[in-house]
């Protein structure tokens, strides 16, 4: 009887124990994710991996712009600057003209100076004209970075860079520029001595502004080699 009433207690006492332990393996087995959603969430991960491997080669894979394209666009920019060169020097003529006959600019020039008033209005107006002739390039390169900033599909297309791209305007005169730099740095380094040229023989292209292509350059190499060993073989 005595046993009896000791081994009460006992029980009691481990019933909470074993109630707790069955709490947590049934709040366990509640909480663990069934397999089919562990295989979906390994999906998930796989898809999401190769979704990151296959954007990198794409960003990477950024067309540059290249010397062939650079010197195509440099010779429309070239263009463009001769016809900005040709229209502003005429229309600056244009200009002049009714306003040195407004003024009578001949006939104060005549009294100032002594010289005939055709030499003074001929003189003003080539003047004026050469003012509007320098002026030119100046226009034709605004011209020339608005109109390729406003088209950036053809940007892509030509082969710019992504930056220069997204950017437009204001930095393709910065990558025109640097590509400017890094081929007039190849002129310098590669042309002839013009000390031991005259009028007569003269360094072939010596800016290179007939250079249109990477073939009229290599062109311009040997023209350059040529030239040389010409010099030396006349010092020797």
């Amino acid at each position: 009887m005595a046993a009896t009433k000791m081994q009460t207690p006992l029980s009691v006492l481990r019933a909470p124990a074993l109630l707790g332990r069955s709490v947590h393996t049934s709040v366990f087995h509640a909480t663990r994710p069934s397999p089919a959603l562990s295989s979906a969430l390994v999906l998930s991960r796989h898809a999401s991996s190769a979704a990151s491997t296959s954007t990198t080669p794409t960003q990477s894979q950024t067309p540059q712009l290249t010397w062939d394209e650079f010197l195509k666009l440099r010779r429309t920019r070239r263009f463009i600057n001769l016809g900005s060169s040709a229209l502003s020097g005429a229309a600056s003529i244009g200009v002049a003209v009714p306003a040195f006959a407004e003024f009578e600019i001949e006939n104060i020039g005549a009294q100032m100076t002594g010289l005939d008033p055709m030499f003074i209005i001929g003189g003003s107006l080539m003047g004026v004209g050469a003012v509007g002739w320098l002026l030119g390039p100046f226009l034709g390169t605004t011209f020339f970075n608005i109109w390729k900033g406003s088209v950036r599909k053809e940007f892509a297309r030509v082969g710019y860079d992504s930056l220069c791209s997204q950017l437009g305007t204001y930095l393709l005169t910065a990558c025109q520029l640097q590509k400017d730099k890094d081929f007039y740095s190849h002129i310098k380094r590669f042309r002839a001595d013009p000390a031991s040229s005259s009028v007569n023989n003269p360094v072939p292209d010596y800016y290179g502004e007939k250079i249109n292509s990477v073939a009229d350059y290599r062109r311009w190499l040997k023209d350059q080699r040529a030239f040389t060993r010409k010099k030396n073989k006349n010092l020797l």
